[in-house]
């Protein structure tokens, strides 16, 4: 493909831009080198930095796993520089420093250089791919898969760009093969294991990050390229590109005329850096969110959906019926808990647009992972009865202070360390979440599936896939093995200070302003803090370094990259997928089963009948299951070899007020089980049992009762609201609620039509921000509650003696407490509810 018109249009763009005021300062590297500055650190101060490094370490996780496969020792190889780290310069100290851990491979284990040097990226205006070889262990074929768009960058290597097209391939990077190339560098690459090491270096070879990495050695790098067709190669010397973050040049310590004035502290506010659970997740880069490349012609054209890690499309070259869905991330960083509507949004696609599909592949190629709760939740669309994995801590005194001491991270993992034994080398492995929690909903797609990684699929998306193929799912891969980093991440200021602060001290120049914002291009450091290890069929294995191994291997071919393809809408990796899921859809009976059923909460009341209504196909017999797997309801479907709909009722009628979870089985004609899945019924008090309260009266809640109940949403009851004889009601304890509690205590009342005043006293002493107590009223009809409407919404500390409106007719009050995982308080106390007419 030549670079002409949009070539010219890209130059235009470019110096339209100059005339701007940016808010990324872009140079070439030779220009910029004296603008790298790093934080002015005393030698006591580097000593400071070194310690606080050799106090991480002690807790990191992977440290007998790198001494066996890669043969690093993390501890050895700080201590040996701590002895002379005072007497280097502020450029070999960070460098040195970097280089540690670079070396171990591990990129949720991260040293992040303090000063300027932090805010930049260096970059060329190539993206590179790898195509099919016949060994892509030993013989891995590189090519041109996308040039830059950024014009910024364009105009500092137009002459060279205008050299180079799509397709042409990579065959010497300054006079070494790719293989050679990456031999030399792996120690200062990353990745965890082969394919993850060709990852990192071929991403090294397009873009490098300024906080982990050094700055290029050299000014320009020589690459020599071959054109299909041609009898020879051509060469190509490109400059290496800064592009630097002027919001973290203002703030950053140290560095040169790019340092723009006197900190703003622009960065997050320690308040709301929390995410929902324990994360797991590549480290960001000051090239995060440009877009430096152009589509690829390999891309699918993907339909956006309410979240902005999810994009879908229906695969449709040659005949084929595949589902895509495009997993980008396991965080999604627009929202404020990290997720937003990214599990309804898949949950949605399964249900609706994707739901006559012949199959469906969850495309999760650069994922670099995320929220851990988040990959644990999914599997469970796809298969029956999901475990998800355990995690493990090293034995140390660090981490003993840390879990047992301090109770960083609550009571599930200081019983992780104390049932482990002196000797051990590793805590008891617990998970991060239950199986109830991972299996709340069960399977919604029944016909075949399959994950599409590389070994840029990373931590939380290493997790996800090992998790799919662990219970029979296959994974497809263009790399050998996924990136080969399943572990939980922490970090040295956001959390290792504040859990454990008798031995995780503040770094040099980590200031932060008066709201919190804290000072960007500071120094910091991250973690492995718990290990993965795998179940069922590969129980115990752990993911670090062996990281998933593909089932299929789907590399592109040149033509892939170029735009024929893009017009005929094909792809040979998608033709691929979908003719081995075909096939597996037939050897295995998959293909053409269906069901569902409104995953919508269900109601009931007492004295009346659950029942569920249905939509399926290919399955014979249907069982709905109590809470205690007693079979309760059956369903025959006819004919059930094509589209039937019907309802599962229960024998049994509803008495106990209450969230219950039924199982609805389904059975093939040959006898086999072919679904599991979930469904939750709310049941509530006949129209006849709400408290009447009339015109003039005051009634006084004075505990639970046939009007009133506790709503425990996934959450064990002895979590949930407690309520006493008099009324009064505490959430669990009354000392330290639990991580993840969802509770609902809630009165049902008949009040006049003119409507009715609520009187509420209560204290609330929950986590800032993340965990909420919420009162709300909805008006009923026929048992069915509307919308509701939010009364009062508190999080943080305080205490409320208020009067609230109450719409009249039959209503249902809501007295609704949520806390999400890691940091407990005291709860909530509600010692008066009244309803006065």
């Amino acid at each position: 493909m030549l670079i002409t018109t949009a070539f010219t249009a890209l130059l235009a763009a470019s110096a339209a831009t100059a005339q701007l005021t940016p808010a990324k300062r872009y140079g070439l590297l030779k220009d910029v080198r004296p603008e790298l500055g790093f934080a002015n650190y005393s030698p006591a101060q580097k000593d400071l930095v070194a310690q606080q490094v050799q106090a991480m370490f002690q807790i990191y996780s992977h440290e007998y796993t790198k001494i066996k496969d890669i043969h690093v020792d993390a501890q050895a190889a700080i201590a040996k520089a701590r002895k002379n780290a005072s007497s280097l310069s502020l450029k070999d100290f960070n460098y040195e420093m970097a280089s540690i851990f670079l070396s171990l491979r591990d990129f949720h284990t991260n040293y992040e250089i303090g000063g300027a040097h932090s805010c930049y990226g260096f970059v060329t205006p190539f993206k590179f791919n790898f195509v099919q070889s016949p060994d892509i262990a030993n013989d891995p074929r590189v090519v041109v898969e996308a040039l830059t768009v950024d014009p910024n960058i364009l105009a500092l290597t137009k002459d060279q760009v205008s050299k180079v097209q799509v397709g042409d391939s990579l065959e010497k990077i300054d006079g070494l093969t790719f293989r050679q190339h990456w031999i030399k560098t792996q120690a200062a690459t990353g990745g965890a294991n082969q394919y993850g090491g060709y990852r990192a270096a071929l991403g090294l070879l397009s873009s490098i990050n300024g906080k982990l990495y050094p700055a290029p050695a050299k000014d320009a790098v020589t690459f020599e390229f071959h054109r299909p067709g041609s009898k020879t190669n051509y060469s190509v010397t490109v400059p290496w590109v800064t592009v630097g973050k002027r919001a973290c040049l203002a703030d950053a310590p140290g560095g040169g005329s790019a340092n723009l004035g006197a900190p703003k502290f622009h960065g997050p506010n320690l308040t709301k850096e929390k995410k929902k659970g324990p994360v797991g997740v590549k480290p960001s880069s000051p090239l995060d969110g440009m877009k430096l490349f152009g589509d690829s012609n390999n891309d699918l054209i993907w339909k956006p959906t309410d979240s902005s890690i999810i994009n879908w499309t229906i695969y449709k070259h040659g005949g084929a019926n595949l589902g895509v869905i495009q997993l980008t991330a396991f965080e999604d960083d627009t929202h404020p808990d990290g997720l937003g509507p990214a599990a309804e949004v898949f949950q949605n696609l399964l249900l609706n647009e994707l739901a006559e599909t012949d199959s469906v592949v969850i495309d999760v190629r650069d994922n670099g992972g995320g929220i851990i709760s988040f990959a644990d939740v999914l599997p469970q669309l796809f298969v029956p009865n999901f475990v998800p994995g355990k995690a493990r801590a090293i034995r140390t005194e660090n981490n003993r202070i840390l879990m047992v001491v301090d109770s960083a991270d609550g009571p599930t993992w200081a019983a992780s360390y104390n049932q482990s034994h002196p000797g051990d080398l590793y805590t008891v492995p617990e998970a991060f979440s239950t199986v109830e929690q991972d299996n709340a909903i069960g399977q919604l797609y029944l016909r075949p599936v399959g994950v599409f990684t590389d070994a840029n699929c990373y931590s939380s998306c290493d997790m996800f896939s090992a998790s799919m193929q662990d219970f029979g799912v296959t994974v497809f891969g263009e790399d050998g093995t996924t990136g080969a980093g399943g572990a939980n991440v922490v970090e040295h200021r956001s959390f290792l200070q504040a859990a454990a602060p008798t031995i995780f001290k503040p770094l040099p120049y980590q200031d932060v302003d008066a709201t919190g914002a804290v000072r960007l291009g500071a120094p910091d450091f991250r973690v492995a803090w718990r290990e993965t290890l795998r179940v069922n069929k590969n129980a115990g294995v752990v993911i670090e370094d062996r990281g998933v191994l593909t089932d299929v291997v789907v590399r592109p071919v040149v033509a892939d990259f170029l735009p024929i393809n893009n017009s005929t809408g094909k792809s040979t990796q998608f033709d691929k997928i979908a003719a081995v899921l075909k096939k597996a859809g037939t050897s295995t009976g998959k293909a053409g089963l269906f069901f569902q059923s409104p995953l919508a909460l269900q109601y009931s009341t007492t004295g009346s009948a659950v029942s569920f209504p249905y939509s399926s196909q290919q399955i014979k017999k249907l069982e709905l299951r109590d809470s205690t797997g007693k079979v309760v309801g059956t369903a025959s479907p006819s004919p059930f070899y094509r589209r039937t709909t019907g309802v599962l009722k229960a024998s049994q009628k509803s008495t106990a007020l209450g969230y219950f979870a039924y199982n609805i089985r389904g059975y093939g004609a040959n006898g086999k089980q072919v679904l599991t899945t979930k469904r939750v019924v709310t049941v509530t008090p006949g129209l006849d049992k709400y408290v009447k309260v009339a015109a003039g009266q005051t009634f006084n809640y004075a505990g639970t009762g046939a009007y009133s109940a506790v709503y425990n949403s996934n959450s064990p009851a002895v979590n949930g609201w407690q309520v006493s004889k008099t009324g009064v009601a505490i959430v669990g304890n009354g000392i330290q609620y639990a991580d993840n509690t969802d509770t609902d205590l809630r009165v049902f009342a008949n009040v006049p039509k003119g409507g009715a005043k609520l009187a509420v006293t209560f204290k609330f002493d929950t986590e800032l921000n993340y965990d909420f107590f919420t009162i709300s009223v909805r008006s009923v009809t026929a048992g069915a509650p509307v919308t509701p409407v939010q009364l009062a919404r508190e999080t943080g500390k305080g205490s409320v003696d208020q009067t609230f409106d109450l719409p009249g007719g039959n209503i249902d009050i809501s007295f609704h407490f949520v806390s999400d995982g890691g940091v407990d308080f005291s709860g909530v106390t509600i010692s008066k509810i009244a309803i006065k007419a």
